[in-house]
């Protein structure tokens, strides 16, 4: 058997080339700056494309883990690790390109409130000249401008990619939370060390008390050599 044919690296699984195009999509929307609604779209849009190319791979992998037939079972495993290979690329485009879309909003957001803002002073202090005495009718009813929202859904070839906000938390004092919403467990180690070690005899919450056992020591006999 010629020595190359033990060296070369088995044919890449034909199917990969179902996801060359979302990876290269992903290659390049990774590196793109979103600054506008345009480059916006264009980041939704390649999320769009690489989060349906993940779920496919992410289906077509387990359906790769239910083959059980053993005589095809090292071209299987190759298979299954070239889709691996894929997935991990697109699971980390996809949070990367979910951040830009979330801070783009976020941004957006605050520039809203700030446009809001500045127009309702505007409407205030238009309101207070139209009580003034010099006021005419020529100069009209104040009128509050409208600011509309940063889009939140962006439809893409494949379906839509939503701009959504779900409640989370974080700790911000646990000592604060109530006994219903944590769960108290015992460092079973440290209280061990503390009985044993430093003689520790009352906890409170805890009862330390003594229990009959059944200890046993082996006799060492020295100079005794066993029987061969």
């Amino acid at each position: 058997m010629p020595e190359s044919s033990l060296t070369e690296s088995p044919p890449k699984p034909s199917f990969l080339s179902d996801y060359e195009q979302a990876l290269a999509t992903a290659r390049t929307a990774v590196e793109l700056e979103v600054v506008d609604q345009i480059t916006a779209t264009s980041c939704a849009s390649a999320l769009g494309v690489v989060r349906g190319a993940q779920r496919d791979a992410e289906r077509r992998y387990r359906a790769i883990e239910k083959e059980e037939k053993d005589a095809a079972r090292a071209a299987t495993m190759a298979r299954g690790g070239a889709l691996l290979d894929v997935v991990r690329e697109l699971v980390e485009a996809d949070k990367v390109l979910e951040e830009k879309l979330v801070l783009w909003r976020r941004t957006m957001d605050v520039v809203a409130v700030s446009k809001r803002e500045h127009e309702e002073r505007m409407y205030e202090e238009a309101l207070a000249q139209s009580v003034n005495p010099d006021f005419t009718e020529a100069n009209g009813p104040p009128v509050k401008t409208y600011i509309p929202p940063a889009p939140s859904v962006y439809d893409v070839p494949n379906g839509r990619v939503g701009l959504v906000k779900r409640w989370k938390f974080r700790e911000v004092d646990v000592t604060k939370v109530p006994d219903e919403y944590t769960k108290r467990v015992v460092d079973r180690d440290k209280v061990w060390e503390a009985i044993r070690k430093d003689g520790v005899r009352s906890i409170p919450g805890l009862e330390i008390y003594q229990d009959d056992n059944v200890s046993f020591s082996e006799n060492i006999s020295v100079g005794n050599d066993k029987e061969s």
